[in-house]
């Protein structure tokens, strides 16, 4: 019962101090002054349902709500009036504290005064002098220490060189002997170079033949070649029947082959696209031109650009 009392306290407390509560109090005590002094002032012959009917009596020809409204208006009619009051004594109280004492000062020290606003930037400026000050002294210390230790390394790096041309000198003396094996191996070099070349090209030719003769005879080729390199080959006609070859591979270079770029078309782009050919990135969808940088190969476009001769041969092999 005693901490329910306490708690009671405590949140009677807390509402006093709220200032809207504290003051729809005070408006009821003053619209309602009778009642709380006829409560605190009866006769002493006056019992306690002479009490009671004093208070219903009252109370009966007033609306609960019309009252309540009319407190609560009252109140927060004051609580406006005296916040308006401080922010009007705060105006009051600045204008002179930061305009009219200043002004004051200036007119009576006869501008011998200084302004807290140039003593403050005065202040500021020499603070950061100082701070560069601080920091070019630092940097003049670490450029000395520097200078020793690229002293110091100089002279250890004279001593590498005496060792170091000492051993050249010696080095060259095996290098003359070394010069004439050289000489032997490189002609025996360029000879193997020459062999591998001619076998190398010889390769190529044979590996274009053999693409050509597995896509001809369709009996020979495995089921992924079945499907890609047809696909491809078709691809391939697509593009020279549209007169569009030319440009591709222009454009297949540029991504792939060479630090170039170029620009084309966006519904050329999107051709290119529907044929499987390339790829545009993401948000260039929507101009009307885009740049080879904006693009990547497809793999099926990787494979008509590096392998347009195979491809050339191939469609003759399939006209014919």
């Amino acid at each position: 019962m005693f901490q329910i009392f306490n708690t009671l306290t405590e949140n009677i407390k807390d509402r006093v101090k709220n200032p809207f509560f504290a003051t729809l109090i005070g408006v009821w005590l003053v619209r309602n002054w009778e009642l709380v002094y006829s409560i605190f002032n009866f006769d002493n012959d006056c019992q306690l349902l002479d009490k009671v009917n004093f208070v219903k009596d009252f109370y009966r020809p007033k609306n609960f709500w019309n009252e309540l409204g009319t407190n609560v208006g009252i109140a927060f009619g004051l609580m406006l009036i005296g916040y308006m009051l401080i922010i009007i004594t705060r105006i009051i109280v600045n204008q002179v504290e930061y305009k009219i004492i200043p002004f004051l000062n200036d007119k009576a020290s006869n501008g011998l005064a200084v302004k807290q606003t140039l003593y403050e930037q005065v202040k500021k400026e020499r603070f950061e002098l100082r701070n560069d000050l601080e920091i070019v002294n630092k940097k003049l210390i670490e450029t000395e220490v520097a200078n020793t230790n690229y002293k110091n390394e100089n002279a250890t790096l004279k001593i590498d060189i005496l060792s170091k041309e000492n051993n050249i000198l010696s080095l060259k003396n095996e290098n003359q002997n070394i010069i004439g094996e050289r000489q032997l191996v490189s002609e025996q070099n360029q000879k193997l170079s020459y062999e591998i070349d001619r076998y190398s090209k010889r390769n190529e030719e044979l590996l274009d033949r053999q693409i050509i003769s597995e896509f001809l005879n369709r009996n020979n080729l495995s089921e992924t070649k079945n499907i890609g390199v047809p696909k491809i080959i078709e691809t391939f006609k697509e593009l020279r029947e549209q007169n569009l070859e030319t440009e591709f591979l222009t454009v297949a270079e540029c991504i792939y082959g060479t630090n170039l770029t170029t620009g084309i078309e966006m519904s050329r782009a999107e051709k290119y696209v529907e044929m499987n050919l390339i790829e545009i990135h993401n948000g260039y969808k929507d101009k009307r031109s885009i740049s080879s940088k904006d693009m990547d190969l497809t793999s099926q476009g990787y494979s008509i650009f590096a392998n347009k001769i195979i491809l050339e041969n191939a469609l003759k092999k399939i006209t014919e």
